[in-house]
This record gives structure tokens, sequence and C-alpha cells, in this order.
């Protein structure tokens, strides 16, 4: 038996959902938010190690609009659910004499913005690391059972060696 750690991860959570997606084929009808946010962030993550300049000469602007551009482009997919996008995630609060009043923040607004901070905040870690190697292939067999997945990233820093996994 060859079991993929994302299915085993998924059964784990809801064996409803296991069944549904990889024994019976189904797929959902619309993309939701959580799908919009982690293929942001595996795009974001592929394209500053792209090599187009070293992840260190990235600024926060450039990181900002790579998530803006990433981000707009995945919820531009007719098959997303622009109701979800538009709720509300945190409300609008008046003004008080201490202070200033605050707009209403939508689901899609929030998640681009702890898009962004993840995203400057893992190139400035990056920074003090030495990738070793990306998207490394596993497998090892427990039993009966083969498990099998990605290491996002292998890095080395200067007191020890990181395995990094993005559970997007």
């Amino acid at each position: 038996m060859h079991i993929h750690i994302t299915d085993l991860e998924l059964y784990l959570r809801c064996p409803r959902a296991y069944k549904l997606h990889k024994i019976d084929g189904a797929e959902p009808q619309h993309k939701p938010l959580s799908l919009c946010k982690s293929k942001t962030v595996k795009q974001v993550l592929y394209e500053l190690h792209s090599g187009i300049k070293p992840l260190a000469e990235f600024t926060e602007a450039e990181i900002g609009k790579l998530c803006d551009d990433v981000w707009n482009h995945e919820i531009s997919d007719p098959g997303v659910d622009k109701t979800e996008l538009q709720e509300i995630a945190l409300q609008a609060k008046p003004e008080t004499k201490a202070k200033p009043a605050t707009p209403a923040v939508t689901k899609a607004e929030k998640a681009l913005d702890e898009i962004k901070t993840w995203g400057t905040s893992y190139a400035k870690l990056e920074k003090d690391a030495t990738v070793l190697y990306s998207n490394v292939y596993f497998e090892d067999e427990i039993g009966d059972c083969t498990f099998a997945g990605y290491i996002d990233l292998i890095r080395k820093n200067q007191e020890n060696i990181e395995i990094v996994l993005f559970k997007t």
C-alpha cells in the first residue's frame, strides 16, 4: 500500500472527505478561500526561490507586490466563491475619543495581509540561512504501509540544520 502524507492528513482530519476526494473522485464545486491561500503561499515561495535574484535582495515592498499579484491571480479563478471572499472577518469599529475608527476587514483582505506578513518574515529568516535542498521527496515504510511526501526545505543556519514543512 502506498499513502501520500497529505492523503493521510486528510483522512485523519476527515475520513468522509478522504473517501469523497480520493476514492469517489468528487471535486468541490467551488475553490474555497483556504485553497486560494495555500496556492498563493506555494507560488510566492516558488517565486522567491526561482533564482530571479537572491532571496536576501528582495525588499519588503517587492515581496508585498509579489503576494498581491499571485493572490489576485488566484482569486480571479471563476471557481472561487466570491461571497466567501467578501465575508467580514473583523467588524468595523466606530471612532472613540481614544482611538480612530477602523473599517471592516473582509476574509480576503485578512488572508492577503497574513500572506504578506508571513512572506516578509520568511524572507528575513531565510537571509540568515542557506538552502541545501528544496522540495525533497521522501518515502519510508512503517510496517506494511509506505509513507511518502515532500520536505519543502532543508536549510542550514549558523547553529543547526532545519527541516521545513509548510502546512498549507
